[in-house]
């Protein structure tokens, strides 16, 4: 279960960002998964999901958007091999639009990256849109933001048998997308009977509506 503390949304000029850590990986969820990517993984969440397993708490530290960014070009040169250079990074949490990104998605721009940010979609954006970056969100009550509408690139949902709703094959009671790619991923509960019939509820959900079945190829592989 999540016990980490909910926090409010700061209201900061983005100069500086509490970060969780940052690290390359591959991405296993979503529209990119199995591409290579640098992950920063900003601290703090405004929500408090009982499901998360995701640690963005317990290791922090304030850094500047400058030094982000030089942390993922150093990344990028010494781990792609042959010196491949990549424009993938990820921006996630926690709940990445709690902070003020838009300084660090414009750095990252500068650098030759084009992020994409994984959000609940509870925060506004503060001016960034589609052009500046791609969005996906996974939604996690029935409202989201009006800024997270209009950028929206692919919604993503978490589903767990019992509670897909019978006309969408999508978790009751949470926002609906319309108009982009829709993925289902099942609800990893710790409990591989109960994670089993999740896997298998989705999957005759993607079936029957046309969802996008998303696996976390991450834990699959045995990666971050």
């Amino acid at each position: 279960m999540n016990e980490q503390p909910i926090e409010k949304t700061c209201c900061d000029n983005g100069e500086t960002l509490d970060v969780a850590d940052i690290f390359y990986s591959i991405q296993g969820e979503g529209p990119d998964a199995g591409a290579p990517a640098v992950f920063i993984r900003l601290a703090g969440c405004n929500l408090k999901c009982y499901f998360c397993d995701t640690d963005y708490t317990s290791v922090r530290q304030k850094m500047t958007v400058d030094e982000i960014v030089r942390q993922c070009c150093s990344l990028i040169n010494c781990l792609i091999v042959d010196c491949i250079p990549t424009e993938f990074v990820v921006i996630t949490g926690g709940e990445p639009f709690r902070q003020n990104i838009t300084k660090l998605v414009n750095g990252l721009h500068e650098a030759g990256f084009f992020p994409q940010v994984e959000t609940n979609g509870t925060c506004g954006t503060r001016g960034l849109n589609h052009h500046d970056m791609s969005v996906i969100c996974s939604p996690k009550g029935p409202i989201v933001h009006h800024d997270i509408k209009m950028c929206v690139s692919a919604a993503k949902y978490v589903g767990r048998a019992g509670e897909l709703d019978e006309n969408d094959g999508l978790p009751i009671g949470l926002y609906r997308f319309r108009d982009v790619p829709i993925f289902l991923q099942p609800m990893d509960e710790k409990d591989p009977i109960k994670t089993s019939a999740n896997l298998e509820a989705v999957i005759e959900s993607c079936k029957k509506f046309g969802h996008i079945l998303s696996l976390q190829i991450h834990k699959i592989i045995g990666v971050e």
